[in-house]
């Protein structure tokens, strides 16, 4: 379909990949109480600057000031994140056998591409576990 079409896709998922590991770590702030989820401040860069407001237009963030805080939505969809990445850790350690130390940037890199009928089919082949091979909880499922 062409070069600019294909250039196109790239920056989509690329932003899309950006704006989902931003709301990962503001979710993984909160829960982990180590950090104030209010914290993350615009960088100076304007590529973040732009994402950030794009998601607050989406609805995701909201901003107070200099700093963000991620809204009822933004939970919703972060959690989604961290729930596909952990299911496909544990898919990985037990359906192929890989160490858990070795699978954290391939979860890191397929979070992004599993959808929610994957999300599905990992839960009933891997019996809905609780724990990612880490013993980290994972998220319950819930629709978007």
């Amino acid at each position: 379909r062409g070069v600019v079409f294909r250039l196109a896709r790239i920056f989509i998922f690329r932003h899309r990949c950006l704006q989902e590991n931003i709301l990962k770590s503001l979710w993984k702030l909160e829960r982990s109480g180590k950090g104030d989820l209010r914290r993350l401040a615009p960088s100076s860069t304007f590529s973040l600057s732009w994402v950030l407001r794009r998601m607050v237009r989406h609805g995701w963030l909201v901003r107070t000031g200099k700093s963000y805080a991620l809204t009822k939505d933004g939970h919703l969809k972060a959690s989604s994140v961290v729930r596909l990445h952990r299911l496909w850790e544990v898919y990985l350690t037990q359906s192929l056998g890989l160490e858990a130390t070795r699978v954290h940037r391939s979860a890191d890199e397929i979070e992004h591409i599993l959808t929610p009928e994957l999300d599905l089919q990992l839960t009933r082949l891997l019996s809905d576990p609780k724990k990612d091979p880490h013993e980290q909880p994972i998220p319950e499922r819930r629709p978007l």
